[in-house]
Protein backbone atom coordinates (compact mmCIF):
# COMPACT_ATOMS: atom_id res chain seq x y z
CA UNK A 1 0.00 0.00 0.00
CA UNK A 2 1.63 3.66 -0.59
CA UNK A 3 -0.05 6.59 0.79
CA UNK A 4 0.46 10.07 -0.51
CA UNK A 5 -0.02 12.89 1.49
CA UNK A 6 -0.91 16.22 -0.17
CA UNK A 7 0.54 19.15 2.12
CA UNK A 8 -2.45 21.59 1.83
CA UNK A 9 -3.09 25.57 3.37
CA UNK A 10 -6.64 25.37 3.96
CA UNK A 11 -6.83 29.05 4.39
CA UNK A 12 -9.91 29.82 1.97
CA UNK A 13 -11.24 26.88 3.16
CA UNK A 14 -11.31 27.46 6.53
CA UNK A 15 -12.32 31.47 5.33
CA UNK A 16 -15.73 30.22 3.51
CA UNK A 17 -15.97 26.07 5.60
CA UNK A 18 -14.92 26.20 8.80
CA UNK A 19 -15.61 29.76 9.42
CA UNK A 20 -19.39 29.16 8.00
CA UNK A 21 -19.87 25.76 10.04
CA UNK A 22 -18.85 27.42 12.90
CA UNK A 23 -20.41 30.78 12.09
CA UNK A 24 -23.75 29.15 12.46
CA UNK A 25 -23.86 29.15 15.99
CA UNK A 26 -26.20 30.68 18.06
CA UNK A 27 -26.37 32.31 21.11
CA UNK A 28 -22.82 32.80 21.36
CA UNK A 29 -21.87 37.08 22.20
CA UNK A 30 -20.41 39.19 18.93
CA UNK A 31 -17.14 38.64 18.16
CA UNK A 32 -15.00 41.64 16.40
CA UNK A 33 -14.40 40.19 13.06
CA UNK A 34 -12.24 41.69 9.79
CA UNK A 35 -14.00 38.54 7.92
CA UNK A 36 -15.87 39.91 4.90
CA UNK A 37 -17.98 37.66 2.55
CA UNK A 38 -17.98 40.72 0.05
CA UNK A 39 -15.13 38.88 -2.80
CA UNK A 40 -16.66 35.37 -2.21
CA UNK A 41 -18.97 33.59 -4.80
CA UNK A 42 -22.56 34.39 -3.63
CA UNK A 43 -22.95 29.94 -3.57
CA UNK A 44 -21.21 29.84 -0.51
CA UNK A 45 -21.52 33.63 1.34
CA UNK A 46 -23.31 32.92 4.48
CA UNK A 47 -27.13 33.82 4.08
CA UNK A 48 -28.24 36.53 6.53
CA UNK A 49 -29.13 35.89 9.96
CA UNK A 50 -25.77 33.83 11.06
CA UNK A 51 -23.04 35.88 12.68
CA UNK A 52 -19.07 34.79 13.20
CA UNK A 53 -18.53 32.66 16.16
CA UNK A 54 -15.06 31.66 15.19
CA UNK A 55 -12.69 32.33 12.23
CA UNK A 56 -9.88 30.00 11.80
CA UNK A 57 -7.02 29.17 9.50
CA UNK A 58 -6.05 25.68 9.05
CA UNK A 59 -2.68 23.65 7.59
CA UNK A 60 -2.33 20.29 7.26
CA UNK A 61 -2.43 17.08 5.14
CA UNK A 62 -4.96 15.45 2.96
CA UNK A 63 -4.19 11.59 2.73
CA UNK A 64 -4.97 9.11 -0.21
CA UNK A 65 -3.92 5.63 -0.09
CA UNK A 66 -3.56 3.39 -3.69
CA UNK A 67 -5.77 0.67 -3.29
CA UNK A 68 -6.53 -2.15 -5.55
CA UNK A 69 -9.20 -1.32 -7.01
CA UNK A 70 -12.60 -3.13 -7.17
CA UNK A 71 -13.39 -5.79 -9.57
CA UNK A 72 -10.68 -4.96 -11.51
CA UNK A 73 -7.97 -7.42 -10.77
CA UNK A 74 -4.50 -6.08 -11.31
CA UNK A 75 -5.06 -2.78 -11.27
CA UNK A 76 -5.08 -0.05 -8.76
CA UNK A 77 -6.94 3.38 -7.57
CA UNK A 78 -6.27 6.36 -5.75
CA UNK A 79 -8.82 6.22 -3.05
CA UNK A 80 -9.36 9.51 -0.29
CA UNK A 81 -8.70 8.25 3.21
CA UNK A 82 -9.10 11.79 4.80
CA UNK A 83 -7.78 15.15 5.94
CA UNK A 84 -5.69 16.49 9.42
CA UNK A 85 -5.36 20.03 10.15
CA UNK A 86 -4.56 22.47 12.62
CA UNK A 87 -6.85 25.13 12.98
CA UNK A 88 -5.33 28.08 14.46
CA UNK A 89 -6.56 32.41 15.39
CA UNK A 90 -5.32 35.14 13.68
CA UNK A 91 -2.43 35.18 16.05
CA UNK A 92 -1.20 31.68 14.98
CA UNK A 93 -2.54 30.15 18.46
CA UNK A 94 -3.97 26.44 18.20
CA UNK A 95 -7.72 26.69 18.83
CA UNK A 96 -8.71 23.24 17.28
CA UNK A 97 -7.96 20.59 14.67
CA UNK A 98 -10.11 19.43 11.59
CA UNK A 99 -9.87 15.81 11.08
CA UNK A 100 -12.52 13.08 9.04
CA UNK A 101 -14.48 11.82 7.56
CA UNK A 102 -17.32 12.52 8.41
CA UNK A 103 -15.67 16.16 8.23
CA UNK A 104 -15.35 17.19 12.24
CA UNK A 105 -13.99 20.38 13.68
CA UNK A 106 -13.22 19.87 17.40
CA UNK A 107 -12.10 22.67 19.65
CA UNK A 108 -9.55 22.89 22.08
CA UNK A 109 -12.06 22.40 24.87
CA UNK A 110 -12.95 19.51 23.36
CA UNK A 111 -16.40 20.37 21.73
CA UNK A 112 -17.19 19.04 18.27
CA UNK A 113 -19.04 19.97 14.96
CA UNK A 114 -19.11 17.13 11.90
CA UNK A 115 -20.52 19.06 8.36
CA UNK A 116 -22.53 17.90 5.87
CA UNK A 117 -20.97 19.74 2.25
CA UNK A 118 -24.00 22.09 1.06
CA UNK A 119 -22.05 24.38 -1.80
CA UNK A 120 -18.54 24.59 -3.29
CA UNK A 121 -16.76 27.28 -5.07
CA UNK A 122 -13.66 27.47 -6.97
CA UNK A 123 -10.30 29.00 -4.79
CA UNK A 124 -7.33 30.67 -5.66
CA UNK A 125 -4.68 28.20 -7.26
CA UNK A 126 -3.24 26.33 -4.95
CA UNK A 127 -6.02 26.43 -2.44
CA UNK A 128 -8.92 23.74 -1.73
CA UNK A 129 -12.07 25.13 -3.20
CA UNK A 130 -14.60 27.57 -0.53
CA UNK A 131 -16.99 25.26 1.07
CA UNK A 132 -20.26 25.79 2.83
CA UNK A 133 -21.27 23.17 5.14
CA UNK A 134 -24.19 22.20 7.42
CA UNK A 135 -23.18 21.87 10.76
CA UNK A 136 -24.45 19.68 14.05
CA UNK A 137 -22.97 19.17 17.45
CA UNK A 138 -21.13 15.78 17.53
CA UNK A 139 -21.46 15.87 21.63
CA UNK A 140 -21.88 18.84 23.73
CA UNK A 141 -20.70 22.11 22.63
CA UNK A 142 -19.18 24.82 24.55
CA UNK A 143 -22.37 27.15 24.64
CA UNK A 144 -24.87 24.37 24.08
CA UNK A 145 -26.49 26.42 21.25
CA UNK A 146 -24.46 25.06 18.16
CA UNK A 147 -26.35 24.99 15.17
CA UNK A 148 -25.96 24.16 11.54
CA UNK A 149 -26.89 26.68 8.31
CA UNK A 150 -30.80 26.73 7.20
Amino acid sequence: MTIARLPTILATTAAAGVLTLLAACSGMPPTTSMYSQDNLPDTIKVPAGNRVALETVGAGDITYECRDKANAPGMTEWVFVGPKATLSDRSGKQVGTYYGPPATWEAADGSKLTGTQLAVAPSSAGNLPYQVEFSSPAGPSRNGEANGLP
